[in-house]
């Protein structure tokens, strides 16, 4: 039997009873660094009753680092007030090994895969691609592949993997396949991002560029670095019950500041990367996204990130764009081919979403300045079965992506203001 030490009370600021994904820091509660998902087990208190559920603990800067994220799962956990002052499920967790190992309880629909360059013969790869199943830490990475039961979605890590093109695919989603949505193999299109036609630069959610402010007394603009042709390096991955994760880290890049009037020194530089966490969780059409930039001492800086996405449609494909001016935070994209078939791009940010522009078969959109950008990408299809005359193209990106992922989510109490902007330092 575990012996519990640590308590983690859960609030639901919703006025109905909900089910979700949770994370805990483990640092924040006090768990020991040496302890990881072997040696802790976490359990529900239910009355009386203990229940024993799964979980996972990721190392956020990758295994080197102590900061560790504890994710599990509350069900059906009741209504409480919106303002996150009461408890509404209490977990226990503790030191302690069970007969039952965590793989036994793992979801086996969500997976992390890997393609390698140069394929090695001897590694196992898949001769055409590099393809794997099993993360080596010490090869390198060009893309990585998420799946769960209803979407898989390809990430480039590199600017032009395995082909000769100028196209820069950074960063950037490069296919996703949602289950729900027809798959047509005819040309080998996305069925998502180019579900009719092949397009040779379709892409979702690629950054392009991140912009920093100077210190208050500096009398200058903004300052932008691009993000375009800068690789970056897989450092961390997990597949386990509760989700399948990758963090990517960009290629180094350098800020300069001036102390002078205020301190003596002319020019500061400082030597900063931007971190990337992707997850998926199952059974849900979405991924979520967590960005900061922190510089090699380890310390966050505030930025804006710019996000680039290309859909490929024929020209007369209807579209219809969902978003409040109000509620700057979300919007939707969808396209229909018929008057009951649907496509539909979500997606939805902590952080307001500014400036969004569509250009033909472009959309482009930043965030507002922040430490800590945690976002939604939500995609959808409806069809003649499940349409719905009075269709609300908001519903699905504003209450299950902003509302319930952003706004309101499931929180650790005590809820900690302006924690994610010092979370991973």
């Amino acid at each position: 039997m575990a012996e519990f030490q640590w308590t983690i009370d859960v609030a639901n600021p919703s006025p109905y009873s909900r089910s979700d994904y949770v994370e805990s820091d483990l640092e924040a509660i006090g768990v020991d660094a040496s302890l990881d998902v072997n040696s802790l087990q976490l359990f529900q208190k239910q009355g009386n009753n203990l229940i024993r559920i799964p979980f996972q603990v990721d190392y956020m800067l990758g295994k080197a680092s102590h900061k560790r994220s504890l994710s599990f799962f509350c069900e059906d956990i009741p209504s409480q007030k919106d303002d996150y002052s009461q408890v509404s499920a209490t977990y226990l967790l503790g030191k302690g090994v069970s007969n039952e190992p965590m793989t036994v309880m793992c979801n086996k629909s969500l997976h992390v895969d890997y393609y390698y360059d140069p394929i090695d013969p001897s590694s196992g790869d898949h001769q055409k691609d590099g393809f794997n199943d099993k993360w080596d830490p010490e090869r390198t990475v060009y893309g990585v592949k998420l799946r769960n039961s209803e979407l898989e979605i390809y990430v480039s890590l590199v600017h032009s993997p395995l082909l000769h093109t100028d196209l820069d695919y950074t960063g950037s989603v490069t296919s996703v396949l949602l289950r729900k949505a027809p798959h047509n193999t005819i040309g080998n299109p996305d069925n998502m991002l180019s579900p009719q036609e092949w397009c040779a630069n379709k892409r979702w959610g690629q950054i392009t560029k991140l912009v920093f402010y100077p210190p208050p007394w500096e009398i200058k603009w903004y300052f932008e670095r691009s993000l375009l042709n800068t690789e970056y390096t897989l450092v961390y991955s997990n597949a386990g019950p509760i989700r399948a994760m990758v963090i990517l880290r960009s290629q180094p890049f350098t800020l300069s500041f001036s102390g002078k009037p205020l301190f003596d020194q002319d020019k500061v530089e400082i030597s900063c990367n931007l971190f990337r966490t992707i997850s998926l969780y199952p059974d849900k059409p979405f991924y979520n996204e967590e960005l900061f930039v922190l510089s090699a001492a380890g310390q966050p800086l505030s930025f804006r990130p710019y996000f680039l996405s290309k859909l490929q449609f024929p020209s007369s494909v209807f579209s219809n764009f969902a978003r409040m001016e109000h509620i700057p935070d979300y919007f939707a994209l969808w396209k229909n081919f018929h008057p009951k078939i649907y496509h539909g791009y979500g997606f939805a940010s902590n952080s307001h979403v500014r400036n969004l522009e569509l250009n033909d078969a472009y959309i482009q959109w930043r965030l507002q300045l922040n430490f800590f950008h945690k976002a939604v990408h939500y995609f959808m299809f409806n069809d003649i079965f499940d349409f719905d005359e009075k269709k609300d193209f908001f519903h699905v990106i504003g209450h299950f992506g902003w509302y319930e992922q952003i706004y309101k989510p499931l929180e650790v109490l005590p809820v900690r203001h302006f924690h994610h902007a010092k979370r991973y330092t």
